[in-house]
């Protein structure tokens, strides 16, 4: 009967979703505060204009590798989630 709870347990955390590091949800903000300060630093004003668009677009790239890295790192695969 002891190995009943255990073995539960061992099934319910299978089955939560991993969270990653904080750190890890850091990256991508740190990347778009970058990615703004030089589109700011190089274009000025005009930065509205595109290039703050063109940032915000690498940063979810960033974003995205991050969660294709990270799911596929877990062995999860993305085809279940589909």
């Amino acid at each position: 009967m002891k190995d009943t709870p255990d073995k539960n347990t061992q099934e319910q955390s299978q089955l939560l979703p991993k969270m990653p590091h904080p750190f890890v949800a850091i990256i991508p903000v740190v990347v778009l505060i970058g990615f703004l300060s030089v589109v700011i630093t190089l274009f000025g004003s005009d930065s509205l204009n595109g290039g703050s668009q063109v940032a915000l677009m690498m940063g979810m790239a960033v974003c995205v590798c991050i969660s294709m890295g990270y799911t596929a790192f877990l062995g999860e695969g993305l085809s279940p989630r589909l």
